[in-house]
């Protein structure tokens, strides 16, 4: 019995949804565990900010781009269509954007924090 070979585990569960960048076989696992926590991170710094320019906008996810040293988040805004309403988050978040990286470092034990991007979405929330 000593050589014989174990049974394989079933696969591991998957819990990014379809279609989302994150699902990419090129990001690693811990990179994937990162987007996640900072998701929940900003999601939470976002509630707390009182910036009238930010009350409508929606995380939408966060992705390495192009890897974990710099991520992606997408966001966005119930009041998208005005054009000046774009201006004014837009505005808010290079307001707030160091003030959000802050909160990321606090929350995630790594040496160096990654960089946020932040790109608005014109789509609705998924």
């Amino acid at each position: 019995m000593l050589g014989r070979p174990r049974a394989l585990a079933s696969p591991p569960r998957r819990f990014i949804c379809e279609g989302s960048p994150l699902e990419s076989p090129r990001f690693h696992r811990k990179d994937r565990q990162l987007c996640r926590q900072v998701q929940r991170t900003l999601e939470l710094a976002l509630l707390e900010l009182e910036d009238p320019a930010l009350l409508g906008i929606q995380l939408l996810e966060v992705a390495p781009a192009p890897d974990a040293s710099r991520l992606r988040v997408v966001l966005t805004c119930s009041r998208a269509g005005e054009r000046a309403t774009r201006d004014a988050v837009a505005a808010a978040l290079a307001r707030v954007g160091a003030r959000l990286r802050v909160a990321v470092a606090q929350a995630a034990a790594r040496r160096r924090v990654p960089e946020l991007c932040f790109v608005l979405s014109s789509g609705e929330a998924r």
